[in-house]
């Protein structure tokens, strides 16, 4: 019985199948082959133990799912030998050992005759246990096993995916939207296999053509996928809108995280592209939400060539003749792409765009300042697209990017460059002053300041406007001096930054005034006797080289002084 103990029974607790007997007795990794087998360990065993925490996934695999027990079919079992020939895992199990003694019978039978006062009545069969073995003819054992999977491994059975596919695949075949759309959605999602996105424009527009609903969205999200060989957002936009799932404003990129970091000629040119996009669902998403009731229609709507071909049947339709801000936005728009017209037209588009602008549209202030923020037609301007950025929100306009862009350029050079420029256009857009030639000339805002009435003509000294022989009354270096000299007059101990870079820029009103602008960088002490540099305007008038010069506006340190009324600026 000691001896029982010893090798069978916790010396802990004096029980067999306790944690601490089954770690004590499991003393090697021993190997269990699933191919082959074991007569000591049942394939059951093994598995049972395994079965927590597994699964048999939709793609026909094992794997790891807390709280899961796999069952055991046909197709888990093979799946089972892929697993374990790819994990190797362990396990502890019961192994039986066959009691040498008894040789696994568990005793044996002794015969005695019973004769009681010497009258044998017979003999008594009595069964006698093993002693080794106490009568269960095998000892109950426990292994550290490593479970493996040796040689060739059988085929795994179809996936309970696959065969879902397969069936919604045929479903699809036989002309079922439904399926149709599935079908599409699993291949423009990839779940369980090979992402194809062109298969999946395929199925989702015929699912569409259908009257599939859900397969509108679809679509928009597989267009607006830059991944996509056939990528066009702004298609994807417009399907968006037509399908009516969202708002257009919600699925606008967030634009405004571009102008958190440093901004490039890239990221305008992005912006720029991102509004473009926009513009178009504006136009495109209401004919292709009318056209998908029409089955005669539809097909060509859902294709991102054809419906730009389709528009000119119903342009006239929806863009009545008219001097509407919105529907001079929505020509330029057209014109701008060539929607509806023979050529596309940057030049003529946003001649409409500008008209929709001098009307107060605020997309297409928005669309102008854009342009000129990444010197797409127009040039180049930081301060210009300031301005015309500033007037869009003033009107009302909450652009996230707008919004974001017009902090960075306050808080820039431009900022302090430029202070007091973008309000002096607001107030032209107000007064009704914000013409084409306005804006066409405004990449250079320094003409802001002495802009002769509406109507009336506009005579510069710029040489590119063939006015190089215009006569004006004192020279730029006497109007720089003029400029310095007022400076001083403010600020006795100022000084004067880089004077060769100093600007002058002349200009002819027609007042009969001769216009003049300087702006340079001037520096002071503060109370600490500090050098604090600023930026420095200072606007004039004069009539004739015997008149004196008349200030118009100064500014300098923060301070200004002239009103900042461009209508007051010129009857000065």
């Amino acid at each position: 019985m000691s001896s029982l103990i010893s090798k069978h029974l916790c010396f802990f607790c004096f029980w067999a199948i306790c944690a601490q007997s089954m770690a004590l007795r499991a003393q090697s990794y021993d190997e269990y082959d699933c191919r082959v087998g074991r007569s000591d360990i049942s394939f059951i065993d093994v598995f049972e133990q395994l079965a927590q925490g597994l699964d048999y996934s939709v793609e026909g695999v094992i794997v790891s799912v807390d709280g899961k027990r796999l069952q055991l079919t046909p197709a888990t079992k093979i799946a089972f030998f892929h697993y374990v020939a790819r994990n190797h895992p362990t396990v502890t199990v019961k192994k039986l050992t066959r009691c040498s003694s008894c040789n696994g019978k568990g005793g044996t039978n002794r015969h005695n005759e019973f004769s009681p006062n010497g009258l044998s009545l017979g003999t008594i069969v009595e069964g006698v246990k093993c002693s080794s073995c106490n009568g269960s003819g095998f000892f109950v054992d426990y292994v550290r096993l490593t479970v493996t999977y040796s040689g060739e491994l059988p085929p795994l059975e179809e996936s309970p995916r696959s065969k879902e596919y397969r069936r919604k695949l045929y479903q699809a075949q036989d002309g079922d939207a439904q399926a149709q759309y599935e079908v599409g959605v699993l291949y423009r999602t990839g779940k369980g296999f090979k992402r194809d996105l062109n298969l999946a424009r395929d199925w989702l527009t015929k699912s569409a053509i259908q009257g599939e609903s859900r397969a509108i969205p679809e679509l928009a999200e597989l267009y607006c996928d830059q991944s996509f060989a056939s990528y066009n957002r702004a298609f994807g936009l417009s399907l968006f809108y037509a399908s009516g799932k969202t708002n257009l404003r919600g699925l606008k990129k967030n634009a405004a995280s571009r102008v958190l970091g440093e901004v490039t000629a890239a990221s305008k040119l992005a912006a720029l592209q991102d509004y473009l996009d926009e513009m178009q669902a504006m136009v495109l998403g209401p004919i292709i939400k009318q056209g998908l009731n029409s089955k005669e229609e539809i097909s060509k709507l859902l294709d991102p060539e054809s419906v730009c071909k389709s528009f000119a049947a119903v342009k006239d339709e929806i863009l009545p003749d008219g001097k509407d801000s919105g529907i001079l936005l929505t020509k330029g728009i057209c014109k701008y792409f060539g929607f509806g017209y023979s050529h596309p037209s940057k030049d003529e588009g946003l001649k409409l765009v500008e008209a929709a602008a001098s009307k107060s549209n605020p997309q297409a202030l928005m669309m102008i300042a854009l342009h000129f923020d990444a010197g797409v037609f127009y040039s180049q301007s930081d301060s210009t697209a300031w301005s015309y950025y500033y007037a869009a929100k003033k009107i009302g306009y909450s652009d996230e990017y707008c919004i974001a862009r017009i902090d960075s350029l306050e808080h820039s050079d431009v900022g302090v460059d430029w202070s007091g420029y973008p309000e002096i256009v607001f107030q032209y857009l107000k007064s009704g002053k914000l013409d084409s030639t306005f804006i066409r000339r405004s990449h250079d805002l320094s003409i802001c300041r002495f802009l002769p009435r509406a109507n009336q003509a506009l005579v510069t000294s710029s040489a590119s406007n063939n006015n190089s022989n215009v006569n004006f009354p004192i020279s730029d270096t006497q109007g720089i001096e003029f400029a310095k000299n007022i400076i001083k007059n403010k600020y006795n101990q100022a000084q004067f930054f880089n004077q060769d870079g100093f600007s002058c820029k002349k200009i002819i009103g027609a007042d009969n005034f001769f216009y003049y602008t300087v702006a340079g960088v001037v520096i002071k002490l503060n109370r600490i006797g500090l050098p604090v540099p600023s930026t420095f305007i200072v606007s004039f008038k004069v009539s004739s080289s015997t008149d004196s010069p008349t200030l118009v506006y100064y500014s300098a340190f923060g301070f200004t002084e002239g009103s900042m009324n461009t209508q007051n600026l010129i009857t000065n």
